[in-house]
């Protein structure tokens, strides 16, 4: 399924209205982003098996909570397909294709319950670059376990889809590189590996500040 060449030829730019900072309790501009949310389970599944609304309400939430004052997301829509391949995490490209919706002002937001229980595929993302190409590749995928409240016993607060949203506004992992490039953000410390243990006593750069093993696009439990 090709993009609409609207999409392709008019990228459309993101709507900012003013908001009053809770930290700094001045106006400033925030951008609001529309979230589609799609939920692809293996099988039928009754509804005490889902996971409810409000989770989803509550992800949204999580969301604001860690990208405020600058960027708001609002849920649009809410959607359950069955589907075992997808769900499984395959034909991801092909699932995106297809299920995409909504614009480039639009985060598409994908949680699979095939993948749920496995540490090395929890989530992934596309990044801002992908819009002029390939706009319906566009969005985020995660595993449903990731959830807030969920059994995950790494990751029950919802962060995985803020790590994943934060690839999709163009944020990079602070051990992008290793020790010589980083983030691009210039009061990130370097840091030269993914870490996974939370240890903030690391300095694996040899700088005198410790490694951001607490920035949420690194690694690491929640």
């Amino acid at each position: 399924m090709s993009a609409p060449p609207e999409l392709m030829l008019h990228p459309q730019p993101l709507e900012k209205d003013p908001l009053i900072s809770p930290r700094s309790g001045k106006e400033e501009a925030v951008i609001r982003i529309p979230v589609q949310i799609v939920v692809i389970s293996a099988r039928e599944k009754s509804t005490a098996e889902f996971p409810q609304d409000d989770v989803f309400r509550e992800q949204i939430t999580v969301l604001n909570n860690a990208f405020e004052p600058h960027f708001q997301f609002e849920l649009n829509n809410l959607t359950r397909i069955v589907n075992a391949n997808w769900a499984a995490g395959n034909d991801w490209r092909e699932m995106k294709s297809t299920l995409h919706q909504g614009d480039q002002k639009t985060l598409n937001m994908y949680f699979n319950d095939g993948v749920a229980g496995n540490p090395t595929d929890s989530g992934r993302s596309s990044g801002p670059t992908i819009l002029q190409q390939q706009p319906r590749q566009d969005g985020c995928i995660v595993a449903i376990d990731t959830l807030p409240r969920s059994s995950n016993p790494k990751h029950d607060l919802g962060i995985v889809a803020v790590h994943e949203t934060g690839h999709f506004l163009g944020l990079e992992h602070p051990f992008n590189g290793g020790c010589n490039i980083g983030d691009y953000v210039a009061d990130t410390p370097p840091m030269a590996k993914a870490d996974h243990t939370c240890n903030i006593n690391l300095h694996s750069c040899g700088d005198s500040r410790p490694d951001p093993v607490q920035n949420i696009m690194n690694y690491g439990p929640e």
